[in-house]
């Protein structure tokens, strides 16, 4: 016991003899070292001004599987806002076809490296001869897991004018985006999607500006 507490003692008075932050009483004009830096976040990039193309694979529940290819945009407004737009092509299913949809979005933040997106647009659709016209939106959520991948999931809907019971349409969707792992501002894009009429998975490119 003696033992102990004549350590604690010593431990005690060297304490004091350093002083706080380094200090030596001894000596004032000692340099005083600086604590030392706070380590940096992880970066948590979630862009909303981007370019993107990419390939599709379809498997319909009427029809036969198909491929097809689709283009796609966002560019940023302000904070908050942002435009997008969307088009593609779909070849080989029985029901090939071409759909076009643009509007506007809002994104949100609900944490860090965490957003809230909501979407709604007008939508164009011309398959096998017969054209409609809709709408089209959404909501979902947007985010990065780490510097190299963002995780997307997300609500969709559409519905055309011209018969609102034969083309509704209600789809979810996830995405996993890993970040400049081909080269810088271009991320690499994994998505798959459950629909009312079939599944599908793509895989495109997209390039941030």
């Amino acid at each position: 016991m003696k033992n102990i507490t004549a350590s604690l003692v010593f431990l005690i008075a060297s304490a004091a003899v350093a002083g706080p932050m380094g200090y030596d009483s001894k000596n004032p004009k000692a340099p005083v070292l600086p604590p030392p830096a706070p380590i940096p976040e992880p970066s948590c990039r979630i862009s909303y001004d981007f370019l993107e193309a990419g390939y599709n694979h379809v498997m319909p529940d009427e029809g036969s599987t198909g491929q097809g290819y689709y283009l796609g945009f966002n560019k940023s407004i302000n904070e908050n806002f942002y435009g997008w737009g969307h088009g593609g092509q779909t070849f080989n299913t029985g029901w090939d076809q071409v759909d076009v949809a643009g509007g506007l979005g809002v994104h949100v933040p609900v944490g860090r490296c965490f957003d809230w997106v909501t979407k709604v647009g007008c939508l164009y659709v011309n398959g096998e001869g017969e054209s409609n016209w809709g709408v089209v939106g959404g909501t979902g959520f947007r985010f990065s897991v780490a510097s190299w991948l963002e995780i997307n999931t997300f609500y969709h809907f559409s519905n055309t004018f011209a018969d609102p019971t034969d083309w509704r349409e209600h789809s979810g969707s996830a995405a996993l985006i890993f970040k400049e792992v081909l080269m810088p501002r271009v991320d690499t894009v994994l998505a798959g999607v459950y629909a009312d009429s079939g599944t599908g998975v793509s895989l495109g490119l997209r390039y941030n500006f």
